[in-house]
């Protein structure tokens, strides 16, 4: 095998030693009250709105939300992402819009930590949580039900 050949190969295998960790890198998102961003990667100089921020998270992302007051239009979906709020300083106040078809926030999967949710939508929950952990926070519902943990046999 020629030298030329053996490098090419080293180097084609050295790739592949590295794609799973690509594969896998996580990004933190940065979200701030005065955001107006519905696009990009959020950064911590370019924040995004809210609902951008955590619904266009990829698996693994984490979502820092700065404290501050945030009227959210949409319903926030967290799946496998870790969302929450800058710890030693207040948590963040997220307000849930009153026209929601559902909860204000389905967690499958991931964190919620250190954040304030409020639920205004007439007759529906603040919070579901069907996989994950949610801590230290404070959950305040309109109509509806505060918290609720749903189980199934998976």
């Amino acid at each position: 095998m020629s030298r030329r050949t053996c490098l090419s190969t080293l180097g084609a295998f050295l790739l592949l030693l590295l794609l799973p960790t690509v594969a896998t890198a996580h990004s933190t998102r940065y979200v701030t009250p005065a955001a107006t961003a519905t696009s990009g990667d959020c950064t911590a100089a370019m924040p995004c709105k809210v609902g951008y921020a955590i619904n266009g998270a990829s698996a693994g992302d984490e979502v820092v939300v700065a404290s501050g007051t945030y009227n959210v239009k949409v319903q926030l979906l967290p799946v496998d992402v870790n969302v929450h709020g800058v710890a030693g300083t207040a948590a963040p106040l997220l307000i849930g819009p009153d026209n929601l078809g559902g909860a204000f926030v389905s967690l499958d999967g991931g964190t919620l930590r250190h954040l304030s949710l409020r639920g205004t939508s007439s007759g529906k929950d603040t919070l579901v949580v069907e996989r994950g952990l949610a801590e230290d926070l404070e959950i305040v519902s309109v109509d509806g039900d505060g918290a609720k943990v749903e189980t199934s046999d998976a």
